[in-house]
């Protein structure tokens, strides 16, 4: 059963209540070498359907931050799909943000969408190839930051250049002098001050699959559009100041 088949049945049944935390991408994962967007050892980022296409991201760390806001929040979210975001944006800037953070210039070329289905069209069990070009036809897959739920509280979350400052910098000149790269991904500054105001905070169910959805060709479903809608509207009231 698809994700949005899922939103699809909690929305017409009464007996259960719910909530869905829609948090894009995990923000490290655009980075990884096997997803293959970023190339930092070939200083080349390639872009999944056009430079313009955009994906939003969040880091795991927020994701579970956020997810102890929401439990806790007042009035009680029910029956509502929360949309958070680290940061939106498109390949193209993550090119730029790339160039900017470690000095050197990076090459941008774009995997278009056929290209993508002839390649998973040659390997349909391949699931790298299902995602890269579920996030190239960039159906469902972003969102503008501004109006999000972390948005709105004003909390602090990391952001593309912010992880890319303290990550990858650190990856490229390690890269750089030893030869190997690093493939881990410390826990920026941001994350430890809220980790130290939520250490014992509890967990609640989140779509947690770093790509929450479906390869589709028929679009938004009416629940998407529902949502976005309450999104733009303003659901979650007026910012408060993060203690």
């Amino acid at each position: 059963m698809r994700e949005l088949d899922v939103r699809e049945l909690l929305r017409s049944q009464d007996k259960t209540e719910w909530v869905i935390i829609s948090t894009g991408m995990f923000m490290s994962y655009l980075f990884e070498p096997d997803f293959g967007v970023v190339d930092l050892e070939n200083s080349e980022v390639h872009a999944l359907g056009s430079l313009d296409t955009a994906v939003t991201l969040t880091t795991p760390n927020d994701i579970g931050l956020l997810t102890a806001e929401i439990v806790f929040f007042e009035p009680t979210i029910r029956n509502e799909i929360v949309f958070l975001a680290g940061d939106t944006v498109s390949y193209g800037e993550v090119a730029d943000k790339l160039e900017v953070a470690l000095g050197r210039a990076f090459k941008r070329s774009v995997w278009t969408v056929p290209f993508l289905m002839e390649e998973l069209a040659n390997d349909p069990k391949n699931m790298m190839r299902k995602y890269r070009a579920a996030f190239a036809i960039g159906r469902g897959v972003s969102w503008p930051k501004a109006g999000t739920f972390n948005d709105r509280q004003g909390l602090p979350v990391t952001d593309v250049a912010a992880l890319i400052d303290a990550d990858l910098r650190g990856r490229d000149k390690k890269s750089d002098a030893c030869g190997v790269a690093v493939e881990t991904f410390p826990t920026t500054n941001v994350e430890r001050t809220r980790a130290d105001r939520r250490a014992n905070s509890l967990g609640q169910l989140t779509s947690q699959d770093p790509f929450p959805i479906s390869l589709s060709q028929d679009g938004q479903s009416e629940t998407e559009k529902r949502e976005r809608s309450r999104l733009t509207n303003g659901r979650y009231g007026a910012p408060r100041s993060p203690t």
